[in-house]
Order: C-alpha cells, then sequence, then structure tokens
C-alpha cells in the first residue's frame, strides 16, 4: 500500500467533507442555510470539528510517513484507514440535519 496514495485520498475525504459542510442545504426550503449551520444550530457542529480534525491528522500522519520512510509502521496503516474512514463518515451524517 503506498502512504501517499492514502494520505492524499483521505485529503480529499477531508476537503469533500468541507465543501460539503460550506454547501446550501435545499432540503427545508424556502429557507436555504448551510449544512454547517445546521450542524451549529443543532448542537453537533463541535463532533464534526472533532471528526474532522481526527480525519486531518491522520491524512497529514499518512503523508509523513510517505515522505519519511523511518516513520512507517505497518500496524499503523490499516487501523488508521479504518479510523479516519469512520470519522470523515461521522463528520458527514452530524453535518446531515434529521427532518
Amino acid at each position: 500500500m503506498s502512504y501517499l496514495a492514502a494520505g492524499l485520498v483521505q485529503v480529499a475525504g477531508v476537503i469533500g467533507v468541507v465543501y460539503y459542510a460550506a454547501s446550501e442545504n435545499n432540503d427545508l426550503a424556502p429557507e436555504t442555510t448551510s449544512h454547517w449551520e445546521h450542524a451549529r444550530r443543532g448542537g453537533s457542529a463541535g463532533y464534526a470539528v472533532m471528526a474532522l480534525v481526527i480525519s486531518s491528522a491522520i491524512a497529514l500522519a499518512f503523508l509523513a510517513m510517505a515522505r519519511f520512510p523511518q516513520l512507517r509502521a505497518r500496524r499503523f496503516a490499516v487501523p488508521a484507514a479504518v479510523v479516519s474512514l469512520v470519522s470523515l463518515y461521522a463528520t458527514f451524517f452530524l453535518l446531515t440535519p434529521g427532518q
């Protein structure tokens, strides 16, 4: 597994979730606000930020392992990728308002 590829995919996931947070939520028409605003009003914005920070830190760790081979830890790769994926999904669902 390429640490660089894993890190870049995770960075792309973080960027995708940030774009989703900034996008407008038209589910509650005629009112249009961003997903982030709904999360802030609903009290889940803090949890979304924590999950996004976890994903970002793991992505940076993968990029660091790609750049510095002495940092590579095989036992870290799969669990970290799973934790990053779960926290990205958690961020996505925390930003999606309930109906």
